[in-house]
């Protein structure tokens, strides 16, 4: 195998999930709290569809918990283990109540595997801005879902 992300993982995260939650975050995260992990275990298995994967399918993996952080709540899905560079591990689907119901703001953020110039695996954290953009925030040297979400705190308590 090249070093090129697998399809079914950058399709997941780059595209399908990017385009469903900002296409209407509420309506996914009601998705989320109706059908648990069945909802994003669905998208994946498109996914491999689409890249022509038939057996050994890795959706079962993806796990879904609620972080509650004050006004914040935080859907973490853990994704299958990434092996190449732009591969995500931990997703972070924020829904921040602090300004008012009709306000309501929703974050997204990702920890990619990336290779820093020592030919290392690193991680980077990064924040869709909307289905077609994100932007790398914070490089790192851990893959923990703790660590993830530290660095999420900061990033939420600094906008």
């Amino acid at each position: 195998m090249g070093e090129k992300p697998r399809q079914e993982f950058y399709a997941f995260t780059h595209q399908a999930l990017p385009e469903v939650f900002f296409n209407d975050p509420q309506k996914f995260l009601t998705a989320l709290n109706e059908h648990g992990e069945v909802f994003p275990r669905y998208i994946w298995q498109q996914m491999e569809r689409l890249a022509k994967i038939e057996s050994n399918s890795k959706a079962e993996e993806i796990i879904i918990e609620i972080v509650n952080l004050g006004e914040k709540t935080i859907y973490l899905i853990t994704l299958p283990e990434p092996i190449y560079t732009t591969e995500t591990y931990f997703i972070a689907l924020v829904f921040n109540l602090e300004i008012s119901i009709e306000n309501i703001k929703y974050s997204f953020y990702t920890l990619e595997q990336v290779r820093n110039e020592n030919g290392e695996n690193t991680s980077m954290l990064c924040e869709w801005l909307d289905q077609d953009m994100h932007q790398n925030l914070t490089s790192g040297n851990k893959f923990s879902k703790e660590y993830f979400l530290e660095k999420v705190k900061e990033h939420l308590n600094n906008k």
